[in-house]
């Protein structure tokens, strides 16, 4: 009897008695041990896991201001595009009016036949250079009075007199 642990309770109706034996007694503190391991262990598990969510939080943040960021990014890169694409339609535009007076100034030079086919610089210095021609045929050209500097005095045109 001396292994065995008796335990009572008294009520108004009565006492009851338990006995428990050196084998339950230590069954009884494996387990009251194993109970305090298992909330002791979950505590820190609930802990742990409140840390990794108070981190994917902030990640969370971080990733949300990184986004709009992105965006913002996004968006004055796309206002960029459309301006360079307007900017290139404008100058392709002016290039095609240019290459469309090349040609009629290459056609009243009589350069080119073909009207238009050809890299634009080659046309553009090929055609100054023509009108350069010209220009330098036309100052040698006498383009003056003949008589020099007599006057128109009569409605009858110009006389001599002896």
């Amino acid at each position: 009897m001396k292994d065995q642990l008796t335990i009572s309770i008294s009520t108004i109706k009565g006492s009851k008695h338990w006995q428990l034996s050196k084998s339950m007694r230590r069954s009884l503190k494996s387990l009251l041990g194993v109970s305090v391991a298992v909330v002791f262990g979950g505590a820190l598990l609930i802990q742990h896991l409140y840390q990794v969510v108070d981190y994917a939080q902030l990640k969370q943040q971080e990733l949300a201001t990184e986004s709009q960021t992105l965006g913002d990014e996004l968006a004055s890169l796309n206002d960029l595009k459309q301006t360079l694409e307007s900017d290139l339609s404008d100058r392709e535009e002016r290039i095609a009016l240019v290459s469309e007076r090349l040609s009629d100034l290459e056609k009243v030079l009589g350069v080119s036949e073909h009207g238009g086919e050809g890299e634009l610089e080659l046309r553009l210095d090929t055609a100054a250079i023509h009108s350069n021609i010209r220009m330098v045929m036309l100052t040698q050209l006498p383009s003056g009075s003949p008589v020099g500097n007599h006057r128109m005095s009569s409605q009858f045109g110009k006389r001599t007199h002896l």
